[in-house]
């Protein structure tokens, strides 16, 4: 557990380092540490980092058990969203335009991240599906 800390920080240093070098910047106030793993209470924060159990990483919701569930329940409410305004536009619409906005509104957020969160408990695919 020690060297998992020290390697850590040593690659967070190296991280702040490329970032310094290549005029790149580096906002700690965004930067969040997300543990993983069932022995979480052994493993100490990072004094420069904020612990989370969720984060949102490019739209894809992870927390520190790898569910799902919060991700499933984002996605649900876009879903739900999404079917409300195919629903109003279904009686004034074409069949096509109706296609196309489906695969906008609906298939598009359905599908997004979907190699990292589709083989959650099916217990959450249900509410999905």
């Amino acid at each position: 557990v020690v060297d998992l800390e020290v390697n850590t920080f040593i690659s967070l240093g190296l991280a702040a380092d490329y970032c310094q070098q290549n005029d790149l910047v580096l906002n700690e106030s965004k930067t969040k540490q997300l543990i993983f793993g069932k022995d979480k209470d052994e493993i100490s924060e990072l004094p420069q980092l904020h612990a989370v159990d969720t984060t949102n990483h490019l739209g894809v919701v992870i927390d520190n058990s790898l569910s799902w569930q919060n991700h499933i329940d984002v996605l649900c409410n876009k879903l739900s969203c999404a079917l409300f305004a195919l629903r109003r536009i279904q009686a004034t619409s074409t069949p096509e335009a109706l296609s196309i906005a489906y695969h906008a509104l609906f298939e598009s957020k359905l599908r997004y991240g979907i190699a990292v969160w589709g083989s959650s408990s099916s217990c959450y695919m249900e509410r999905v599906l």
